[in-house]
């Protein structure tokens, strides 16, 4: 699966930043109704572990 995130300087969707606890879920559709794309990251910031989404298969993949 392929994501086109920026064209030319400009953004053509938003890939999220999260940061929080390895307990912490993480979203996997929505957040605050912003889509969760194709390479947003979650960084754990108690483990130090930080995940990528996979926006085919829906779930956040480490890295």
């Amino acid at each position: 699966m392929l994501t086109i995130s920026k064209i030319e300087g400009h953004y053509n969707s938003q890939i999220l930043e999260f940061s929080g606890l390895s307990t912490d879920e993480k979203p996997t559709e929505y957040f605050d109704s912003l889509p969760i794309i194709n390479g947003s990251e979650f960084f754990e910031i108690d483990t130090g572990n930080l995940f990528k989404f996979n926006g085919e298969n829906h779930e956040w993949v480490l890295q």
